[in-house]
């Protein structure tokens, strides 16, 4: 969060957003396992910076106005999971992946960046303003870890993670179902996480 608070939330939005949607974009056209795997990488970090920045900005709304908004936020995430997975359900059997994610990852770029410059600077002023100058060795010191809850996050994030990549592959190239009908498995995981949260 210090990278956060250093910087600013509209920045770290920005400079996520900037970094994450053309990442993804450019995955399925890379054909050198090096090259996918740094990508991945950035893409993961700047991932992360685009959750603490929402999350930071729900947290300061939240102490402003007394309204819950990170369960909101968990809803909204929820429903755009159930439309994207809904659109592939509708499109896979027509188009390439690369040319689905194309489309859709440079629509949300788009949208992202919009509403992340229309947020009234007054929503994130205690905490868009730069802070004090940030070097490498106080940002690793800033990190604290709690190793059970770190290791329960990430079986949970391996769960889900292998069921939105793996599901469709496995049903597709293992059971041999069609395209549009290997998104199944994957909708069934999108509905479950939804009534589970």
């Amino acid at each position: 969060p210090r990278i956060i608070y250093h910087f600013g939330i509209r920045r770290t939005f920005i400079a996520s957003t900037c970094e994450i949607y053309p990442g993804l974009i450019w995955q399925p056209h890379i054909h050198r396992w090096i090259i996918f795997f740094f990508l991945s990488l950035t893409v993961a970090f700047a991932a992360t910076l685009y959750n603490m920045s929402a999350q930071s900005l729900a947290l300061l709304r939240q102490e402003e106005t007394g309204a819950t908004i990170l369960s909101t936020m968990t809803g909204f995430w929820m429903v755009g999971v159930f439309l994207t997975t809904t659109l592939a359900l509708l499109i896979t059997s027509h188009t390439s992946y690369a040319w689905h994610v194309d489309i859709v990852e440079s629509v949300i770029l788009v949208a992202t960046l919009a509403v992340v410059i229309s947020i009234p600077k007054e929503h994130i002023s205690k905490s868009d303003s730069p802070g004090s100058p940030i070097n490498l060795a106080m940002f690793v010191k800033s990190f604290t870890f709690d190793y059970p809850i770190i290791a329960l996050f990430l079986l949970g994030i391996l769960v889900e993670v292998s069921g939105n990549d793996w599901s469709p592959l496995l049903s597709h190239q293992v059971f041999g179902v069609s395209e549009s009908i290997s998104i199944l498995p994957l909708f069934a995981l999108v509905i479950s996480m939804g009534i589970g949260r």
